[in-house]
């Protein structure tokens, strides 16, 4: 029987919760080329210490609020008395619960209540008493890169199979009449989905790092002429959504080397060079404090962009980003930090669509090269300081949600959303803003 998994955000006043406003450190969501060089020390900011207290008193709410309702709706228990049902029936209930915390500007920190971009999300399961083993079958089937892809391919799938994937799709679109020429949409949605395959399954899958590159989404564009493009078009009248999938153990793995053309080679040597790099980044700021607290990074999502050349880098809003790369780690395998320092050389690309002349001046002025007009080149140093400050943010947080005393229900997920600035640093996403990446920490004491 098929699993439904029921989300529901809880919206509480935070003004009930706090005698005055609970603001985060500037530095925590103001990036440093749009801070204003001329305005006075903020003073006012309430310490941490009280914007933990009223983050606990959210979660406590919770908790309390949960603890509260019934186990199974009435009409789903009269429901069960008065038809016959199969053996593995289970009647409508509350599996999943989330709390969504917002930032603004300002650094005003609340519960999300109109539409806009979490820079928290709390994920609530109701824990039950564990068994001596582990039942057959149980798995969390959530997906992990979130709803609305329109399809999933697995690495390991042959040529044939994407293709015949891809069927009922052109059909879809074909379906609403927005394109032209049915020909050259089928020819060149097969042609670049055959592409992006044969990309990702060249990706090296491991560069010795208890990271890896888990999985691939591209933003497709498609023109009314058939034309399909893998970078954003303004003009675009039907987009697709492909994911590929790779499930993998720590440790190098065989390789395939796929037959391609020239210029994809090319870009799928660049995005290869930007995947394994990144690894490298996150092993280098893995095995922090909020570890022995229970809490374990173990999903990492970043978006990419591209310049004219094909340079990989990170996209910095919506305009830049044509797709996503997840990385993984093994959540329960145990922590084996290197003996060696892992070296930050080089540097990564940060992609900015249509920057302001602000971000610009500033890039200028903190020794940023900017590529292009439409991406800054950042000392990989620079990026790893950023990341370990994203982690403390997200530790913060994580451990006001160890907090709550429930008699059952208990924080079993929590994901940090985060800006990039252009030399480095990182803020939290802002309630109008893009994620540029976000990290999901597993609560191993759930």
């Amino acid at each position: 029987m098929k699993k439904f998994w029921i989300l529901l955000t809880l919206a509480l006043p935070v003004s009930a919760l706090a005698a005055h406003d609970v603001r985060l450190p500037l530095d925590w969501v103001t990036l440093p080329e749009d801070a204003d060089p001329n305005a006075p020390a903020d003073k006012a900011v309430v310490g941490l210490y009280d914007t933990a207290l009223v983050l606990e008193r959210i979660f406590d709410l919770n908790a309390a609020v949960l603890d509260g309702l019934p186990e199974v709706s009435p009409e789903s228990k009269e429901a069960a008395r008065n038809h016959p049902r199969p053996k593995d029936w289970t009647p409508w209930h509350l599996e999943v619960f989330s709390t969504d915390l917002a930032v603004t500007g300002r650094g005003l920190i609340g519960v999300l209540t109109v539409k806009g971009t979490a820079a928290v999300q709390a994920f609530w399961r109701k824990q039950g008493v564990k068994p001596i083993t582990k039942p057959a079958g149980l798995n969390d089937e959530r997906d992990e890169f979130g709803t609305g892809a329109e399809l999933a391919l697995g690495t390991s799938d042959t040529p044939t199979e994407v293709a015949a994937s891809i069927e009922p799709l052109i059909r879809a679109a074909l379906a609403g009449g927005k394109i032209k020429d049915e020909k050259t949409f089928r020819a060149s949605l097969v042609s670049t989905a055959l592409d992006l395959h044969s990309i990702v399954q060249s990706l090296e899958a491991n560069a010795g790092s208890q990271w890896w590159a888990s999985g691939f989404r591209f933003e497709l564009s498609v023109a009314a002429s058939g034309k399909v493009s893998v970078f954003r078009s303004a003009g675009a009248d039907v987009r697709f959504r492909l994911e590929w999938r790779r499930i993998m153990k720590a440790g190098k793995q065989a390789v395939s080397t796929p037959v391609m053309t020239s210029e994809v080679a090319r870009f799928g040597e660049n995005l290869k060079a930007f995947a394994t790099a990144l690894e490298l980044d996150l092993e280098a700021i893995s095995g922090n404090a909020l570890e022995k607290k229970g809490f374990r990074a173990h999903t990492f999502r970043v978006g990419i962009g591209a310049t004219a050349s094909g340079s990989i880098g990170i996209g910095k809003d919506s305009a830049s980003t044509f797709g996503h790369i997840n990385f993984s780690r093994a959540a329960k395998k145990p922590v084996v930090y290197p003996h060696r320092k892992i070296a930050g050389e080089g540097s990564i690309l940060l992609i900015q669509s249509r920057p302001s002349e602000k971000h610009l001046e500033f890039a200028r002025a903190n020794q940023i090269e900017v590529v292009e007009q439409v991406a800054y080149r950042v000392d990989r140093e620079r990026m790893r300081k950023g990341l370990r400050k994203a982690l403390r943010i997200g530790a913060f947080f994580a451990e006001r949600g160890a907090v709550p005393q429930s008699k059952g229900w208990h924080i079993y997920e929590m994901k940090t959303g985060f800006d990039t600035s252009v030399v480095g640093d990182v803020g939290l996403a802002k309630l109008g803003g893009l994620a540029a990446f976000d990290i999901g920490f597993y609560n191993e004491n759930f």
